[in-house]
């Protein structure tokens, strides 16, 4: 071997043993230090009109609702989870707060005058950390320009303008939206609402779940919007986002019917399900039988992430610090009033493990009512002075929405003898405009 080739295999030997010494150096020097972590999607899916005593996660034996058992299997389930409201807006203001309805900053009127300065308030943390923010809503009770557009970074709530009692979009098109704007931004972390308008009144199932619950349309919806959100969670798995996501499922409140009862018991609207999905911080297929509330999704989701928040919180986290054992409630509390920000609500209510205590109905006979009633002074709140409290779902907004209108028309004037405000004068104006396009309804408007 000649000496000029001897050179070159001793300098490339060089070389190679350098190269190998700087490897060596940098993995001693790296091994130490905190592995990069990529922070976690957020994912809220809300149904609204689900009833937990509807679905076979929780035993429910007529229907089967397999996405959502999946979801479960995949996370924890509470048993005994409470929403703090009977309407959608009020629920999901709460959710997204961390306090109850009647708050003073939570208040809203149908002219959306009052958004409440704490309405962003975890939707703002998660912007604070680099996160990207989209709403996904078919819900006519969440389609208020101002709240999404001061919330969001994006929103999709109707392409064009809709009157107040028809969805934005089908649960399908909520969902291809969702899926799509995810994957189109997957680069940034994500907070994502995805609300879903069905099971709701009237119950009209898509195809072919009509003609398979003829006799049972509420279940029909039911499985209809399981098979949506079993769609949705499995574009996060496909795609990977899954592992790294934070998946909560629940409904504002409950809209199944009791055997022989007209429409849902108090309990039953509400007593909705909730599970938490965090793979790598939550255990699998575990359930919680203490009472919660809906407030506590915030500062759980945000003790789960470690990202703080100053501000506070009528909820408490799901659980103990360090740990997946659930804290124990002495009570919850809320309100049970109708839909779409109308009247003064029919009662307040305190829950504890062994009852519900409503203020229109008993005295402040236990430490929960009395708890109930000092956070009510504290806000300034007289208590409801009809036990009926009011039922303007059922004689406006539900005919409405079977294009009844001049039905609700009628019951909107009965309205308006006792109450004239914002809120009237903007389903009342919705009411002419859609009663307008028939001779019949002209003939009234005319009158």
């Amino acid at each position: 071997m000649s000496a000029t080739r001897r050179s070159i295999l001793w300098i490339l030997g060089f070389l190679v043993l350098l190269c190998a010494y700087s490897e060596a150096k940098r993995f001693i020097e790296n091994r130490d230090k905190e592995p990069v972590t990529i922070p976690r999607n957020v994912y809220f899916i809300t149904v609204t009109g689900l009833c937990s005593s509807h679905l076979s996660s929780y035993l429910y034996q007529h229907n089967q609702t397999p996405a959502i058992d999946f979801l479960a299997y995949d996370g924890v389930r509470f048993l005994n989870a409470f929403s703090p409201a009977v309407n959608s807006l009020s629920a999901h203001m709460s959710i997204l707060t961390g306090l109850y309805p009647f708050r003073k900053d939570l208040l809203m009127d149908c002219a959306f005058s009052q958004t409440a300065a704490a309405t962003s308030l975890l939707i703002d943390v998660f912007k604070k950390s680099a996160y990207r923010t989209a709403a996904f809503v078919a819900d006519p009770e969440l389609r208020i320009p101002v709240f999404l557009a001061r919330s969001f970074d994006d929103s999709a709530a109707g392409d064009r303008m809709l009157p107040p009692w028809q969805e934005s979009y089908s649960n399908s098109v909520v969902r291809k939206r969702a899926q799509d704007w995810i994957l189109k931004h997957r680069g940034a972390p994500q907070f994502v609402l995805l609300n879903f308008n069905e099971p709701t009144e009237p119950f009209s199932p898509p195809a072919p779940y009509d003609k398979h619950f003829r006799a049972h349309p509420y279940d029909g919806e039911t499985a209809a919007v399981d098979e949506q959100i079993g769609l949705f969670v499995h574009s996060l798995k496909t795609s990977g986002l899954f592992q790294n996501s934070i998946v909560v499922l629940t409904s504002p409140y409950g809209a199944c019917t009791s055997q022989g009862l007209q429409g849902p018991t108090n309990e039953e609207q509400i007593h909705v399900p909730l599970m938490i999905a965090a793979p790598g911080i939550l255990p699998r297929h575990q359930e919680y039988d203490r009472q919660v509330s809906l407030v506590d999704i915030a500062p759980t989701i945000l003790e789960l992430l470690e990202m703080p928040a100053k501000q506070d919180f009528d909820g408490l986290p799901l659980f103990e610090k360090g740990s997946t054992r659930q804290i124990e409630r002495e009570a919850v509390f809320g309100e049970l009033t109708s839909p779409f920000w109308f009247g003064t609500p029919a009662a307040y209510y305190a829950r504890t493990s062994g009852s519900l205590w409503l203020t229109n109905r008993e005295p402040a006979n236990s430490l929960a009512s009395r708890n109930l009633l000092d956070l009510l002074n504290a806000q300034g709140i007289e208590l409801p002075r009809s036990p009926e409290g009011a039922t303007f779902f059922r004689q406006v907004v539900l005919p409405a929405r079977m294009k009844n209108f001049k039905q609700a028309l009628a019951a909107l004037d009965a309205y308006t003898d006792e109450q004239e405000n914002s809120c009237m004068a903007f389903w009342r104006g919705a009411l002419f405009q859609a009663s307008g396009k028939s001779q019949e309804a002209g003939k009234l408007i005319a009158e």
